[in-house]
């Protein structure tokens, strides 16, 4: 299992397990985020048990990246605050309403 969450997180993050955002290597913090949105609807849906075979079984599905856990949760908190981020690197980020 731990295996083919190396391989899903390095493919998802072009060949190095690492956040697309901040570059954290610690595997152990190290996560797949849906980059539009809509992974808990993703799970009710699909009744996934192991996320990272359902994405290695069906040849890595675009949609997704590498993220470290603080960078995926800073990602939900500022979508929530109804800030939009530029996604998968979301180093600046825009109010809705901005040009």
């Amino acid at each position: 299992r731990y295996q083919r969450k190396i391989r899903v997180l390095s493919h998802y993050s072009n060949g190095i397990p690492q956040c697309n955002r901040c570059g954290i290597i610690d595997v152990d913090v190290l996560c797949i985020d849906h980059v539009n949105g809509g992974g808990s609807k993703h799970r009710k849906l699909t009744r996934l048990h192991d996320f990272y075979a359902w994405l290695e079984e069906n040849e890595f599905p675009l949609g997704f990246q590498t993220l470290c856990y603080n960078c995926n949760m800073k990602k939900q908190i500022t979508q929530n605050r109804g800030e939009i981020l530029d996604v998968p690197y979301f180093f600046s980020i825009k109010h809705k309403g901005d040009s």
